[in-house]
């Protein structure tokens, strides 16, 4: 699932918490998102998984 959020916005979390209810991911699915560097990152969340995290510039 790619995600193209409001690259300022707050909704992230909600959005990745609706996927995780719904059942939206299939299994061994992955989900892609960007935002701003300087919202210090969101933490998937209990039963989601990082696979990499990088950063250029202003985006992470």
């Amino acid at each position: 699932i790619f995600l193209d959020p409001p690259f300022d916005g707050q909704d992230l979390p909600r959005v990745l918490d609706l996927i995780a209810e719904r059942s939206l991911l299939r299994p061994g699915g992955c989900v892609y998102f960007e935002q701003a560097r300087r919202a210090g990152g969101t933490a998937p969340g209990p039963g989601w998984q990082t696979l990499k995290h990088g950063h250029a510039g202003a985006t992470q």
